[in-house]
C-alpha cells in the first residue's frame, strides 16, 4: 500500500503534480492537494498546493529562505524529492467510486485522508539532514526534521480502475531545531518505508471500524479488505496488477524488484477519461459479477458489533508489542525499532492506533521488559530482559563446565594419531586441545576449507580408542549428512536430538559420550542451550563446537557461537586453508576472511559478469548449461534468495529442455511451500488462510489430530480466533493461541514441473522414514500413473503413487541459496549477488560463497562497483541481547527511548485536536469509538495499565494443560 520512490527534475515533477491527467472526481481539473509538515508551516505553506509555489519548493527554493543545491561545475543541482504514493485497499477504493450514498463516499475518503495524514507524521520523523555535531566534530545524520511536504489525491489507477491514492511528495528541503534549512539525506525514509506503509494501514482499519465497517484481514501481513468484499470483483477492478502478473509470468520471474521492474515495462500513459462513461463501464462490471455493491457495504457495517472486543486500544497495542517482539525475537537477538513498530501494528490491526502503539512500547521500556539501546549510527535497537537471561545462561552451562572434565585420552596416544596422518598446524591444535582439555565445552574456530573434517575425524578415532561412544549433531539434515560422510561419525540433527533428550523420563547417561556439534555458527542461542544443558545433565564427557564465526549465522536469534569464545571457552583455531587449489581463488577467499570485499573480487580466479539486474538470474543458467555434465555435477549455482533461485532453475530448465537432457511430458505436481510462520503469527487466527496446508509436530487426541498427518484450511474465524481444518471424512475447529502451535507448520499449495531427467531434491523428512530433508535424487519418468525416484543417497529406486506424501516435499535441485548452500563443497562455483539488495548481500554470504569451490568462480553482479560500496557499508554479525544490554547506559537510553515514544504520541494528539479545531477533518474519523463518541485519554489508560505485564505465557504450559510435553521445536531444517 505505499510505494516511493526518487522525482526526476524540478520542471518535470511541478509539471506531472499541477495537472492531474487522471480522472479528476466530479470532473475537478486539478487534485485535492494540501501542504503537510512543520517545516511547510514554517515556512509558510498552507492549505491547497498552489503550483507557483509548488514548482519553486521543487527547484529548492525555501519560500522567504535560502535556495538549496549543490554547485558541481559552475551549476547548481538539486533533487527535487520523493514521491511517497499511499493506496487504498481495492474493497475500499471501489467503494468510494461507486456507493450510492455520497455520505458513506466521503466518509471513506476522509478514512483515507487521515491515514495518510497519520503515516505522514511518522514519515516526517524519518525525513534526516546531515548537522554537524561539535562532540563528533563532523556531519551526522539527524532525524525528525521540519519536513515540506505536498499531497495529490487522486481515484483512478492508470488503466483507469478505481484506486483511491495520494501521492505525498517529500521536497528536498528540511527545517533543523537550529532554524537552519538543509537538503534530506532519504536513507532513513527509504529505510522506515515498510513501517510508513504499516502505519497507513493499521490508522485506516481504524478508521474504518470507528465507521462500523468491518474488515478482513487478508495474507496475515498487516493487509486487510472491507469484509465480505467479492474477491472476483477485485480482480476485475485490478487490470493493473494483473498486467504486472501477466509480465512475472511470462519472464518466470518474482520478487519484489521483480514486481517494481514489471510495473515499470507495463506502465501506461495517464489518459483522460470520461467521468460518465467511466462510472458505466464500472457499474456493468459490477452487474457481470453480480454484486450489489450498496447491499455488501451495508452487510459489513450490520456485522459492526461481531469483531469488536473489550480491550481498550493501548491494551491491545501493549499485548501486540509483546507479541511482535516474541516474533522477532525467533530469528534475532535484537531488533530495530521500526521492525518492532511495524509488526505490532500489523498484530493490532483495527484495534489500536500508531499512537497507541508508540506508548506501549514506552510503557514496556520503563517496565523493564524491553530493553532500549542507541547503536553508532544513532538507530534504537531492542531486546528483551528474557533474551538476555538465555544468553546468560549458555555461558554459564559452558563455564560450569570447566574442569569438571577428564583427557579422552594420553598424550601418547595423541602423538601416534598424529603421526599417522598429515596435518596442518590448526588441524594439530584443534585435535590436541579437544582431546586433552579437562573442560566439558570446547570450542574448534575453523575457516572455510581448513580442514575441520579432517581434524574432527581424528578427535572421533581417539575418542573411541578411549571406549567413548561418539555422536554428531547438526543444525540441518544436509549438514549432518555431510558430517557423518566426512568423519565418519552416526550424525543426527540438533532438534531431533534435543525433542528427543527433553521428552525422555530422565536425562540420558552421557558419561562416555563425546558430542561433536558441527556447523555451531548456525546453532541459534535456544539450541545451544538445549544441547549444553543436556549435555550437563547427563555430564557428557565432552562437547566440541566446531563451525566459523565469519560465516552465516544461526536462522534462529542469538550468536552463542561467538559468545562462548568472546567469553573465554577454550577454542583452537584453524586459519590455514587448504580446500582451494588455485593461489588466486585462496586469495580471494582470504580477502573476504577480513573483510576485504574488493580484493577478493580482484582476486577472484575465474570470471566476473557484470549485467543488468533483470538478467541476474538468466546470466547464471548460461553459466551453468555451457559446462559439461560431468563439469555441472560438480558445480553449485549460488543465489541470495528463493525467488532468483527459482528463476534460476526455470532458465537452467529451459536449457536442459533445449538440449535434450529433459524429455518427455511435463508433469505437474502439488507441493507444499513452507510459509516459515514465528510462533507468535501460528497462535493468531488471522495468520491462515482458505487452502493452506497445516501439519502438526504430535498427536493432540483431544482434537483428533494425528502427527504427521496433513490438514487443509477451510475457513478462519477471526471473532472467535479459530482455524477450520478439514480432512476427507470430518473439520476440526482449531483454536491456534490455546493449543498446538508449537509444533505446527504452515504451508502454501504450489505447483511443480518436473520432467524425465530432472535433479531434484525432498524438503522435508518423509513420514515413512524412506527419504530425509534435503535428500537429493533424480526423476526417472513415470511408469504407468507412478512416479520413478532414483534416491541419490541410498542409490534405491522408489515407485511413488500419485497422493504419496513424498512428492509434495519435491524441488528442483540446481540452484540453492547461499544459506542453504553453506557446508557443501564443490568443484566451481557460479555465484549471483545483487548489488542492492543490502540485507542479504553481506561479507558473509560473499565469504560463504567464494569459499565454496576448490577451483574456480564465475561470478555474477549488476553492478560490480555498487556491490562493494554495498558490501563495504554492512556489518559483519548480529547484536547479541547481552551486547545490546551493555550498550544501554542504564536508565539513561531507556528513558530516552520511553520520554521519545511519549513525545511523538503527544505531538499526533496536539495534530488531531489541531485538525478537528479548523474544521478540516469534519469526516474524520479519529480519536472516536464505534459510537461516535471521545474515547478514554492516552495518559488515563496508560495510569490505569501501570501494573505492566509479562511476555506471552509459555506454549510449553498451554501444551502441559493438554496433559504432555513439548520440545517448542517448529520443525527439522
Amino acid at each position: 500500500m505505499l510505494s516511493i520512490g526518487k522525482l526526476g527534475s524540478a520542471g518535470a515533477a511541478a509539471q506531472y503534480y499541477r495537472a492531474d491527467d487522471y480522472y479528476g472526481r466530479d470532473g475537478e481539473a486539478e487534485a485535492p492537494s494540501r501542504w503537510h509538515g512543520r517545516g511547510a508551516a514554517a515556512a509558510g505553506l498552507t492549505g491547497d498546493v498552489r503550483a507557483h509555489d509548488f514548482a519553486k519548493v521543487m527547484d529548492g527554493q525555501v519560500p522567504g529562505g535560502p535556495l538549496l543545491g549543490r554547485i558541481i561545475a559552475g551549476e547548481r543541482q538539486h533533487a527535487p524529492g520523493w514521491d511517497l504514493t499511499f493506496s487504498a485497499p481495492k474493497s475500499v477504493s471501489v467503494y468510494e467510486a461507486l456507493l450510492t450514498d455520497e455520505h458513506q463516499r466521503q466518509q471513506l475518503r476522509e478514512a483515507h485522508r487521515d491515514a495518510v495524514t497519520a503515516a505522514l507524521g511518522w514519515a516526517e520523523r524519518s525525513v534526516e539532514a546531515r548537522v554537524w555535531d561539535p562532540a563528533e566534530r563532523k556531519q551526522v545524520p539527524t532525524g525528525d526534521q521540519g519536513a515540506v511536504i505536498a499531497t495529490f489525491e487522486h481515484d483512478l489507477s492508470r488503466d483507469q480502475d478505481p484506486q483511491l491514492h495520494t501521492h505525498c511528495v517529500v521536497a528536498n528541503m528540511a527545517l533543523g531545531d537550529d532554524g537552519q534549512w538543509r537538503s534530506v539525506d532519504s536513507r532513513r525514509l527509504f529505510s522506515d518505508k515498510m513501517l510508513l506503509g504499516s502505519v497507513y494501514r493499521s490508522e485506516l482499519a481504524s478508521n474504518l471500524r470507528d465507521l462500523g465497517v468491518e474488515i478482513e484481514p487478508t495474507g496475515g501481513r498487516g493487509a486487510f479488505e472491507v469484509a465480505g468484499f467479492d474477491k472476483t470483483l477485485g480482480h476485475a477492478f485490478s487490470t493493473r496488477r494483473e498486467a504486472i502478473e501477466a509480465r512475472l509470468e511470462a519472464t518466470g520471474r518474482s520478487g519484489a524488484k521483480a514486481s517494481a521492474e514489471a510495473a515499470l515495462a507495463t506502465r501506461q500513459r495517464k489518459g483522460k477519461a470520461d467521468p460518465d462513461a467511466l462510472r458505466e463501464r464500472w457499474t456493468r462490471t459490477v452487474s457481470e459479477h453480480d454484486r450489489d455493491l450498496d447491499r455488501d457495504y451495508t452487510a459489513a457495517l450490520s456485522d459492526r458489533d461481531r469483531g469488536t472486543t473489550d480491550r481498550l486500544p493501548f491494551e491491545a497495542a501493549r499485548d501486540a508489542v509483546l507479541q511482535a517482539a516474541e516474533h522477532l525475537l525467533e530469528t534475532e537477538s535484537s531488533f530495530a525499532e521500526r521492525d518492532l513498530l511495524r509488526q505490532a501494528l500489523t498484530f493490532s490491526l483495527g484495534e489500536a492506533r500508531s499512537r497507541d502503539v508508540a506508548a506501549a512500547v514506552s510503557h514496556h521500556v520503563r517496565s523493564g521488559e524491553l530493553i532500549a539501546a542507541r547503536t553508532g549510527k544513532g538507530d534504537w535497537t531492542y531486546t528483551t530482559a528474557e533474551s538476555v537471561l538465555a544468553e546468560k545462561d549458555v555461558i554459564a552451562l559452558e563455564a560450569r563446565g570447566r574442569g569438571v572434565a577428564r583427557p579422552l585420552a594420553s598424550g601418547r596416544q595423541l602423538d601416534r594419531r598424529l603421526g599417522r596422518d598429515s596435518f596442518t598446524d590448526g588441524q594439530r591444535s584443534a585435535v590436541r586441545d579437544a582431546v586433552l582439555t579437562c573442560s566439558r565445552v570446547v570450542g574448534v574456530q575453523g575457516y572455510a576449507g581448513t580442514g575441520k573434517t579432517t581434524a574432527l575425524r581424528a578427535i572421533a578415532d581417539l575418542a573411541r580408542a578411549g571406549g567413548y561412544e561418539v555422536r554428531g549433531l547438526a543444525p540441518s539434515h544436509q549438514a549432518s549428512a555431510e558430517l557423518a560422510k566426512g568423519a565418519k561419525i552416526e550424525t543426527e540433527t540438533v532438534q531431533r536430538f534435543a525433542l528427543r533428550e527433553t521428552n525422555a523420563a530422565e536425562p540420558s547417561d552421557l558419561r562416555r559420550t563425546v558430542l561433536i556439534v558441527d556447523e555451531s555458527s548456525m546453532l541459534s542461542t535456544r539450541m545451544m542451550r538445549d544441547v549444553l544443558r543436556i549435555a550437563e545433565e547427563g555430564r557428557a564427557a565432552r562437547v566440541v563446537l566446531v563451525g566459523d564465526t565469519q560465516q552465516l549465522q544461526a536462522v534462529g536469534a542469538g550468536t552463542p557461537f561467538r559468545a562462548l569464545q568472546d567469553a573465554g571457552m577454550a577454542t583452537a583455531r584453524m586459519d590455514e586453508i587448504v580446500r582451494q587449489r588455485s593461489s588466486e581463488q585462496k586469495a580471494s577467499v582470504e580477502a573476504a576472511i577480513t573483510g576485504s570485499a574488493r580484493e577478493a573480487l580482484e582476486r577472484l580466479d575465474g570470471v566476473l559478469i557484470e549485467t543488468k539486474r533483470s538478467d541476474l538470474a538468466e546470466q547464471a543458467a548460461r553459466s551453468f548449461l555451457w559446462r559439461g555434465q560431468r563439469q555441472r555435477e560438480e558445480t553449485g549455482v549460488i543465489v541470495p534468495t528463493n525467488a532468483l533461485r527459482r528463476e534460476a532453475n526455470a532458465f537452467i530448465r529451459a536449457g536442459l529442455r533445449a538440449e535434450g537432457t529433459l524429455t518427455g511430458e511435463e508433469t505437474a505436481l502439488a507441493i507444499l511451500s513452507p510459509l516459515h510462520l514465528s510462533k507468535a503469527e501460528r497462535e493468531r487466527a488471522e495468520s491462515y488462510a482458505p487452502d493452506q496446508v497445516v501439519t502438526f509436530a504430535r498427536d493432540y487426541k483431544r482434537l483428533g489430530i494425528e502427527k504427521g498427518d496433513r490438514y487443509l484450511v477451510a475457513g478462519v474465524d477471526r471473532d472467535a480466533c479459530t482455524v477450520s481444518l478439514a480432512t476427507a471424512d470430518r473439520r476440526i475447529e482449531w483454536a491456534p493461541a490455546r493449543l498446538g502451535a508449537v509444533g505446527a507448520q504452515v504451508f502454501e499449495l504450489a505447483e511443480l514441473q518436473i520432467a524425465k531427467g530432472d535433479d531434484l531434491r525432498f524438503t522435508q523428512n518423509d513420514p515413512e522414514g524412506r527419504f530425509v530433508n534435503g535428500g537429493r535424487c533424480y526423476y526417472l519418468g513415470k511408469s504407468g500413473p507412478d512416479h520413478l525416484i532414483h534416491d541419490r543417497t541410498s542409490g534405491r529406486l522408489f515407485e511413488l503413487a500419485p497422493g504419496d506424501p513424498a512428492l509434495a516435499t519435491l524441488d528442483h535441485d540446481y540452484a540453492h541459496t547461499t544459506h542453504a548452500f553453506q557446508g557443501r563443497t564443490v568443484d566451481q562455483a557460479v555465484i549471483v549477488m545483487d548489488s542492492l539488495s543490502r540485507r542479504l548481500t553481506t561479507q558473509e554470504s560473499l565469504y560463504v560463497g567464494l569459499s565454496r569451490a576448490r577451483d574456480d568462480v564465475t561470478f555474477i553482479t549488476d553492478d560490480r562497483a555498487e556491490l562493494v560500496r554495498t558490501l563495504e557499508r554492512a556489518g559483519n554479525a548480529k547484536l547479541s541481547a547481552i551486547e545490546v544490554a551493555g550498550m544501554a547506559a542504564r536508565g539513561a537510553d531507556a528513558k530516552a527511548a520511553a520520554d521519545r515514544s511519549d513525545a511523538f504520541r503527544r505531538r499526533f494528539e496536539k495534530e488531531d485536536d489541531e485538525r478537528k479545531d479548523d474544521g478540516r477533518s469534519s469526516g474524520s474519523t479519529a480519536g472516536r469509538d464505534r459510537d461516535g463518541k471521545t474515547g478514554r485519554s492516552l495518559d488515563s489508560i496508560l495510569k490505569a495499565s501501570r501494573k505492566g505485564g509479562k511476555l506471552q505465557e509459555k506454549a510449553s504450559r498451554a501444551e502441559e494443560r493438554d496433559g504432555s510435553r513439548s520440545s517448542g521445536y517448529d520443525f527439522e531444517r
